[in-house]
Parts: structure tokens; C-alpha cells; sequence
């Protein structure tokens, strides 16, 4: 239904490495320009995956549109090959504040210069927390996968082998 409802096939299977299937939930996706119009209207797909302890995986499905910044040509810190795709991992660090102000210098410095550091506003309380990437594209289609930062590397790149077929 959800391939219907998207206007593209995925390729999603039902558990990935120790990872069940765990939901799925349609996504108004939209980009924005520098003026602030919207554009490439679409609908997206993402599916959760959980294992025994609750931890959890999301895989975010997208017809991404042909005029978007190529995926290799985005930030990342590793790319592999998989089955001739081509892999991208990055690790980012995030800091949740409830205000900007709350930012130390260093920290506003870091979110305009690093790609992989993101400054978020609008948590109850400060927060650090990290997560790690990994982005493809496979048959027109680009596949984001995310995970917590205690993630092993090489089993997060099976995952995404489980995907390529």
C-alpha cells in the first residue's frame, strides 16, 4: 500500500540483521529553496526496524528528485561499495538547547563550519546526543538509514547490504 500511495517500489525487507520490522508511516516531503518556496512536493516513506533490547533503526525511503544535490556530492566522513551502490556513513553529533542563546560560542561556531554537528532549538533542557547514516540511492530510489551512535559499523553496512539486492 505504501508503494501505491508513494508512486515508487522499494525495496524494505521485513527485518534487517537482529532488526524486526517494527512500523511504517507515510511522509509529506517537500524542499525548500532560498527564498523559502516550496518545492518537489512528494511522498515519502519511512519504516521503523527494533531489536530485543528496543533499540531502534529508521529507514527513510524517497523518490528524490532529480534536480536535488547528488548524493555523492553531499557531506559525509566514508563511502563504500555495495554490490557496485555506492555506501555514504556519517556520524552526527546533535545538541538539543531550548533556546539559541543557550548555544556557547563554540557551539555556534562548530553548527555554521561542521556538516556533521547540528544545533537544535526547541528541547525542554540541553541534550548531547549522536547518531550515525548511512545514505544510497538504489534503482532511483535514495535510501537513508539511521541508528543510534552505539551502532556497530560493519553490521549498520550489512543492514544496507540486506537492502541491495
Amino acid at each position: 500500500k505504501a508503494e501505491k500511495k508513494a508512486g515508487f517500489d522499494v525495496e524494505a525487507p521485513e527485518s534487517l540483521g537482529e532488526y524486526k520490522f517494527d512500523g511504517i508511516t507515510m511522509v509529506n516531503m517537500e524542499d525548500m529553496d532560498d527564498t523559502g518556496a516550496k518545492l518537489n512536493k512528494r511522498k515519502a516513506i519511512d519504516v521503523t526496524y527494533k531489536n530485543e533490547a528496543g533499540d531502534k533503526v529508521l529507514l527513510a525511503i524517497d523518490k528524490y528528485p532529480e534536480n536535488s544535490i547528488p548524493t555523492s556530492e553531499q557531506a559525509y566522513q566514508e563511502m563504500r561499495d555495495i554490490k557496485g551502490v555506492q555506501v555514504y556513513y556519517s556520524r552526527m553529533e546533535s545538541v538539543f538547547l531550548p533556546d539559541e542563546k543557550d548555544a556557547t560560542k563554540e557551539e555556534l561556531e562548530r553548527s555554521k563550519n561542521d556538516p556533521f554537528f547540528n544545533l537544535a532549538i526547541g528541547s525542554d533542557k540541553r541534550e548531547e546526543d549522536a547518531s550515525k547514516h548511512l545514505i544510497f540511492d538504489y534503482k532511483g530510489v535514495q535510501y537513508a538509514l539511521m541508528a543510534g551512535d552505539d551502532m556497530d559499523g560493519n553490521e549498520f553496512y550489512r543492514m544496507a547490504e540486506e537492502i541491495i539486492k
